[in-house]
């Protein structure tokens, strides 16, 4: 003979079906953390400029970043020097370096999207105390479609050292190649320094796992099952 002991009331079966509830939504909580948190990965190559393993507090002045293409004007690449640390890592870029004579400096890179989805774009932007207030053109092109998918004049506040944020963001095509630019195109010779970029990126928006997808709707089922008597 089995004695079973039921409650009066529901106050320790709803109890239990709480309990049962939070730990499973810590569980969520959980797993939407990792599949949300995760690093998106970036598609660009050297987008923190830190290829060319400057030393510390040396510049590279004229030195083209490894994996970008120098389509006119030069660049300086600066490691933890004139009062500036990057924004992604010690080493940032200066946009038109002061060898540059006309300001035309133009850098970029190619890009062939794998899959048919949101993607997007940022850089960091700023300038140095010796540095000009001159404008950074950055563009996103789709060079398979011969369409321009964004762009944007940004100027930083001058001589701050503040770093500050683009970002844009679309659906881009699985199988286009996509040409990621930046240009300064002052279009007249100044001894004074350009603005400094760091951290460009471009990178898929990640989409929800199915396995939190899964947990979500039974922890629906959680909060609507009722208990029959």
């Amino acid at each position: 003979m089995s004695l079973v002991v039921r409650p009066k009331n529901n106050t320790f079966m709803m109890k239990l079906n709480s309990t049962k509830a939070t730990a499973f939504a810590a569980t969520l909580i959980t797993f939407g953390s990792l599949a949300g948190g995760a690093n998106a990965v970036n598609l660009l190559l050297n987008g923190d400029f830190e290829g060319n393993s400057l030393s510390n507090g040396s510049i590279g002045s004229g030195v083209d970043p490894v994996d970008w293409t120098m389509v006119s004007g030069d660049v300086d690449l600066v490691n933890n020097n004139l009062g500036v640390l990057g924004s992604d890592g010690p080493t940032w870029l200066e946009i038109g370096g002061s060898d540059a004579g006309v300001r035309s400096t133009i850098l970029e890179q190619n890009v062939l999207i794998n899959s048919t989805s949101l993607h997007q774009w940022s850089f960091d932007y700023s300038s140095w105390s010796g540095g000009g207030q001159f404008a950074i053109n950055f563009s996103l092109f789709d060079l398979t479609n011969s369409q321009l998918v964004d762009s944007v004049s940004v100027t930083p506040s001058q001589g701050d050292g503040v770093w500050q944020t683009y970002q844009g963001q679309g659906l881009l095509q699985a199988g286009n190649e996509y040409r990621f630019r930046f240009d300064d195109s002052q279009g007249a010779a100044n001894s004074v320094q350009g603005g400094i970029i760091d951290g460009a990126s471009l990178s898929q928006i990640p989409e929800p796992s199915s396995t939190l997808l899964l947990g979500l709707g039974s922890l629906g089922l959680v909060f609507c099952r009722r208990r029959i008597n």
